[in-house]
């Protein structure tokens, strides 16, 4: 198994090994290149043009982030649709850009399960819907609900406006920042020198346990992506840390794939056709391919060790691959490795029900 998956990392342009050294730095770090994260926005309170959250254009009339930035702190009094707007598409953050970019919100969608907890907040994640869709833009991709691309170990780029630094407050950075952070294991995020066991499997650790390195005040709600062969793709919202950059104490993430299934509920109002599947397998090759959906963006690949009758060997190790507008796959298998092979279509982040599902040989 560990062969087949280290072979599509390759495909797909990821490294699955864990990065040595941090590349750039959100506290006193690097700045992002104009143009570089265009689905990021900014959220304003309306009243008093006051920065708030980041977030991500995941449609082109939906924003996607943190719940904790649609209510007040200290009262948990959600605010109003009407008192929040939203600037897309601006790396400068000055009150002149803002203006000139924002976009008022026609409603607020929140996380059913979200906790209100200002501490460890879960399910912590929120939708915007947006009065005028925004055409000029491309939105980021979500990945799939049995992704591999937020596997311990993977290397992810965070990207906010927040604090230069942990006692910056109330000052922001003017320019989008960006920083690398490794996933790391929630075993370790819950170490007791570390979140003491707070950290849930629906939530992302991610960063240094030397610190100096993080996301901050101010990111909140901003997203969490991965550059693959096709593009951006988005694994988590930035949701809460102790501290920022701490050691031992790692930046926390809402995890998307654990909620894939209800944003796709709310944003998608039609969804592509489902592919039909034929796999074959011959000389150790197995070969997928399916015949293209009109109008689908690209297709995922999900696959899952054989058991016959299906059990949970096969149900707990499903795993996916986005293969953009690819419509086959091969791959060598080891004698005796047998998969479960199936194909959804998506077009933006809405995705077809499953294909058929076949098996890659037969003995």
């Amino acid at each position: 198994m560990r062969y087949f998956l280290n072979f599509l990392c390759l495909l797909i342009g990821i490294s699955p090994l864990i990065a040595s050294d941090a590349q750039v730095r959100v506290i006193g770090g690097s700045t992002a290149a104009m143009g570089q994260y265009p689905w990021m926005v900014l959220i304003t309170y309306k009243n008093d043009k006051l920065f708030s959250c980041g977030g991500t254009l995941i449609a082109s009339d939906w924003v996607l982030t943190a719940a904790h930035c649609t209510h007040d702190e200290n009262t948990k009094i959600s605010y109003k649709a009407s008192d929040l707007t939203v600037a897309i598409a601006e790396n400068n953050l000055t009150v002149t850009a803002i203006a000139q970019v924002q976009r008022p919100i026609r409603q607020i969608i929140l996380s059913p399960q979200y906790n209100f907890d200002s501490l460890f907040p879960q399910a912590d994640f929120a939708l915007l819907q947006l009065q005028t869709p925004m055409t000029t833009v491309t939105p980021v991709h979500l990945v799939d609900a049995y992704t591999l691309l937020d596997e311990v170990g993977m290397v992810a780029t965070v990207v906010g406006w927040g604090q230069p630094t942990q006692n910056s407050y109330p000052s922001y950075s003017e320019v989008l920042k960006q920083a690398n952070v490794p996933i790391i294991s929630t075993d370790i995020c819950n170490e007791p020198r570390s979140y003491n066991g707070y950290i849930k499997d629906f939530m992302l650790c991610a960063g240094y346990a030397q610190g100096g390195i993080d996301a901050c005040v101010g990111d909140s709600g901003g997203g969490l992506v991965i550059n693959t062969a096709t593009g951006w793709q988005q694994l988590g919202i930035v949701s809460f840390g102790n501290g920022c950059a701490q050691p031992n104490y790692y930046g926390i993430y809402t995890r998307i794939a654990s909620y894939l299934s209800f944003i796709q509920s709310q944003i998608c109002t039609t969804f592509p056709e489902s592919p039909k599947l034929i796999v074959s397998y011959a000389d150790g090759i197995a070969t997928a391919i399916w015949d293209t959906v009109a109008g689908a963006d690209g297709y995922n690949l999900y696959f899952a060790p054989y058991s016959y009758p299906m059990d949970n060997r096969t149900l707990e190790h499903i795993a996916s691959v986005d293969l953009g507008q690819q419509p086959f796959f091969q791959a060598s298998l080891q004698p005796n490795e047998r998969y479960y092979v199936a194909v959804t279509a998506y077009r933006g982040n809405c995705s077809s029900p499953f294909s058929n599902i076949e098996s890659t040989k037969n003995f």
